[in-house]
């Protein structure tokens, strides 16, 4: 039995294919497009800021809670039905605990976190802390898995997330709050970025991202519905027959959202990807102003948010196109 080391990839064994190994770069994945598991990435930001803005508009017959477990759940059985149309991979370890910590960290951990912020703080101020999840994944993959880090990944990476913070910023009046509030936040972006982390250990080596893809919801909506037994009204199941429409095709949604984040994740390492699936934010902006008719002026903030986040991402681009 070979032994394949955590912040490593597989070595080149006999039993692999000659042109996996041949094709296998410095970038810790299979040569071919580049900027391939870039794209992946935003596509996942997509599905998710598309999904996350319906489920948003629904939350008036529902809750919070309830929406992360139906989504969660629903999107997880619907990946297990591709995955088990396919030949299933042998289970390991690494992929059971892997996925589990991911599920652990987002949404179930991180969910609870930024809601408790919510509710002391208001939506604006814990939305841009938790902007900053990008740092804490390219952070805790070089601590973690020994990923490597350039100028251009420090640099894009910084400039994404100062634009996602320019995007959710909103001034508001001074109220009464505590800054040793937003520490629930901060926990929720560092849990934001231990899921990738954790998520790239998963699908690292393994044949298929799509199971791990539908392992991670599948877990998320069991950890998930044990909320459902605090007495306690944000956490009271709440599923009202006007918010299914948006909670269905919002599943549907994140069906391709983990699908192509897992297989990002896949295909490159954290510090190249990350910025990506976290871009979110950018595309929830451009939605709002093209199908809700939000009423916000096009400022320089948002312009320059705007750009920000394409000059990170294409910064990172750069940096892996390189390597």
């Amino acid at each position: 039995m070979v032994e394949i080391p955590i912040g490593g990839d597989p070595p080149c064994l006999d039993s692999l294919p000659l042109s996996q190994c041949e094709r296998r770069g410095a970038t810790g994945s299979l040569k071919g497009n580049p900027n391939l598991p870039i794209l992946w990435g935003l596509m996942a930001a997509v599905s998710f800021s598309i999904g996350q803005t319906l489920i948003s508009q629904s939350l008036r017959y529902s809750n919070a809670t309830t929406a992360a477990w139906f989504t969660s759940g629903a999107s997880g059985l619907i990946l297990w039905l591709i995955a088990l149309s396919n030949p299933m991979p042998e289970f390991t370890g690494r992929i059971i605990l892997g996925a589990s910590a991911a599920a652990l960290f987002s949404p179930f951990l991180a969910r609870i976190l930024l809601y408790m912020a919510y509710t002391r703080l208001g939506l604006s101020r814990p939305t841009v802390v938790a902007g900053t999840s990008p740092v804490w994944a390219t952070i805790l993959a070089i601590l973690f898995l020994g990923e490597p880090l350039s100028v251009f990944i420090a640099l894009g990476t910084l400039a994404t997330t100062g634009g996602v913070v320019l995007l959710v910023y909103e001034k508001l009046p001074r109220t009464d709050w505590k800054k040793i509030h937003l520490t629930f936040a901060l926990f929720a972006a560092i849990c934001f970025g231990a899921r990738d982390v954790v998520g790239r250990f998963s699908v690292q080596g393994f044949a298929s991202p799509l199971v791990v893809a539908a392992l991670v919801p599948t877990i998320a909506s069991i950890l998930l519905s044990c909320l459902f037994f605090i007495r306690n009204d944000p956490f009271r199941f709440h599923l009202g027959r006007k918010a299914l429409p948006g909670f269905c095709i919002a599943s549907l949604l994140y069906v391709n959202a983990y699908f192509s984040m897992f297989t990002a994740l896949h295909g490159s390492r954290v510090v190249f990807v990350t910025a990506a699936i976290h871009a979110a934010p950018l595309f929830t902006l451009i939605l709002s102003y093209l199908f809700l008719r939000k009423q916000e002026r096009l400022s320089v903030r948002v312009v320059g948010g705007a750009v920000l986040v394409v000059m990170g991402v294409t910064a990172i681009a750069l940096a892996r196109h390189g390597a």
